[in-house]
């Protein structure tokens, strides 16, 4: 093996415009990892006792995700020190997990890696040096040096092996990032390389996004220990303002016939409180605190449309505030989601042409999906954008154990192009999937199912 060798910082700086910023709370994988990729793979560090994290979250009775967190599976880790031979590696990605990880990805020659230049086992300080990679959030000196892992760098005391924190290719094809404060590594790659890290046995990888919250509050399927829910308590954000639910309005696809269910699902009637299921979608939106809902109808739109204009959900539910309903008959709705959708954003565009900044999307046939998910999709939205004006750029979507689903909180400025791509079943998919929306975990509070046959029916 030849190297490490320095080389200029500038082979790095393709990274610099593809990250996204740091949240004002929590981080997104995308600011540590360049955005711009097939997908993201997350690696968790095994830990020190040679566990993996699905033997440990097993132990103490919690499930893994996507976004799980070791502060929440542990048990015993409280935030203030690692033990290294229970807690797993933060900053350094071992050298044999390192090794399973290069060998998927590809690369003709040397790469590139970068190491922190804040670690105090540097000999000498780094001040303007040509090796210094200057991100928004590290700085690092970069060197070239075979694809393999490496754990030994020139001018860095040895009294621990370290692994690089950024490694990559002369081609820009993929990007290991190894964040100094994080007990996993992300790889940015193409689909093909993502494919065989999530279906290598010996590692534990799971897909991200790009927007996913991968700071130990990023974990909302398992409960917090007590220090952690204080930090949560203490960073997190006031309700938003009445002026922001004012302007969203909400969207209920109830146009299908139903085909393998036996009928629509819009009028299948809950036994619990005798509500269709169209109605309970109503309700559930209106609890939120939104104001305008559209349902969208097509198959037995008469008898649907005569359901929600009896007012029949309002006396059983009684909102505080008058909520409009706007029935949306689509002509074409046979033709899949995709002619409910171009519907339904067609109406609310023509009936509220400048105060509906977003619409909040939803399907009928979601039966845990709550008010709490919906209002948990504004409260984020708000929270990004609390300006007014801001929630019209934006895509917000929940998402289960990191898994998109609905409600999806869709900005006006967004609404025709969802219209355009918007074909057969698929809705929204494709726009969505060129256009990342924010991800907003709600596994802790639905499964975000849908319901296809009577036999698979979720509980709400």
């Amino acid at each position: 093996m030849t190297g490490p060798l320095r080389v200029e910082g500038s082979a790095g700086e393709w990274i610099r415009p593809r990250l996204l910023p740091w949240g004002r709370r929590g981080c997104p994988a995308g600011a540590v990892v360049p955005t711009g990729f097939d997908r993201i793979v997350r690696v968790l560090h095994p830990a020190g006792d040679g566990r993996t994290w699905a033997e440990v979250a097993a132990t103490n009775d919690r499930v893994m995700h996507g976004l799980v967190q070791w502060a929440c599976i542990s048990g015993t880790f409280d935030g203030r020190g690692r033990s290294g031979d229970v807690d797993p590696e933060e900053g350094s990605i071992p050298a044999r997990t390192l090794g399973m990880v290069l060998d998927h990805c590809p690369a003709r020659d040397d790469v590139f890696h970068a190491v922190w230049d804040g670690f105090g086992a540097w000999e000498a300080p780094a001040r303007g040096e040509p090796d210094q990679l200057s991100l928004p959030h590290r700085t690092y000196r970069v060197f070239t040096a075979p694809k393999e892992p490496v754990t030994a760098w020139p001018g860095f005391s040895p009294h621990w092996p370290q692994s690089a924190n950024l490694i990559w290719p002369a081609d820009h094809s993929w990007c290991i990032a190894t964040e100094i404060d994080w007990d996993f590594t992300l790889i940015a790659c193409a689909e093909e390389v993502a494919a065989a890290l999530l279906a290598d046995p010996r590692l534990e990888a799971f897909a991200v996004a790009a927007e996913d919250d991968l700071s130990w509050l990023g974990d909302t399927v398992n409960p917090r220990p007590d220090w952690l829910e204080s930090m949560a308590t203490a960073q997190r954000p006031a309700e938003p303002p009445a002026t922001a639910v004012t302007h969203v309005a909400g969207l209920v696809l109830a146009a299908g016939a139903g085909s393998r269910y036996g009928g629509p699902k819009a009028l299948v009637r809950d036994p619990d409180d005798d509500l269709t299921w169209v109605e309970r979608s109503v309700c559930r939106l209106a609890a939120s605190g939104v104001r305008v809902i559209a349902v969208v109808v097509g198959a037995e739109a008469d008898d649907v449309s005569e359901i929600l204009l009896s007012g029949a959900w309002a006396r059983v539910w009684s909102p505080p505030e008058p909520v409009s309903v706007v029935i949306v008959d689509a002509d074409d709705w046979a033709e899949g989601m995709g002619a409910s959708l171009r519907a339904g954003l067609d109406a609310i565009a023509d009936a509220f042409p400048a105060e509906i900044e977003a619409l909040l999307v939803t399907l009928v046939d979601l039966p845990d999906v709550t008010s709490e998910v919906h209002r948990r999709v504004i409260h984020s939205a708000a929270h990004h954008a609390p300006r007014r004006g801001e929630l019209a750029a934006g895509l917000w979507r929940a998402a289960y154990a990191a898994v998109p689903g609905h409600p999806v909180l869709i900005g006006r400025d967004h609404w025709a192009g969802v219209a355009t791509s918007a074909t057969g079943d698929r809705g929204a998919r494709d726009y969505l999937a060129t256009n990342q929306p924010v991800l907003v975990e709600c596994g802790d509070l639905a499964s975000g199912r849908d319901v296809d046959t009577p036999g698979g029916r979720a509980q709400g």
